[in-house]
């Protein structure tokens, strides 16, 4: 009503300037989107060759080459195709949580069972860590 702080005015003009920001991230998404889906088929890079099902192909690899021409759905892409697919490796870490923490050892610290985890998982890679460096030297 012509009584508008000078605070007022401020916030009127960031969200001025939000609403232009997203305007704009959203025209830049739908030119990649159009643009990618212009590229028509898409060769994979191959990663190895089985003879039941034929070539296996890596699209982490093909995002990572175009992620320049395509840099918000390579991201996306990143954070989505390494998602494995299967529960194993959650349920081999769970396995070795209960072989480390019996009804005995169920007051310990969390940190310091997450460490005796990390540590119980990655033994073999350490000694062969060591073993290689000893060997350097």
């Amino acid at each position: 009503m012509g009584q508008e702080s000078e605070e007022d005015e401020t916030n009127e003009g960031t969200m001025g300037e939000e609403a232009d920001a997203f305007a704009n991230l959203e025209m830049q998404i739908e030119s990649e989107i159009t643009k990618y889906k212009s590229t028509g088929k898409l060769a994979f890079y191959e990663v190895d060759k089985d003879v039941t099902t034929g070539v296996h192909a890596d699209p982490l690899l093909w995002w990572k080459e175009k992620r320049f021409q395509f840099p918000i759905l390579a991201c996306l892409a990143r954070k989505y195709l390494c998602i494995p697919a299967t529960e194993a490796p959650s349920e081999r870490i769970f396995s070795t949580a209960s072989l480390l923490l019996s009804k005995f050892r169920n007051r310990m610290d969390p940190e310091l069972a997450g460490r005796m985890v990390f540590v119980k998982k990655n033994y073999d890679w350490y000694e062969e860590f060591l073993t290689k460096k000893a060997s350097e030297e």
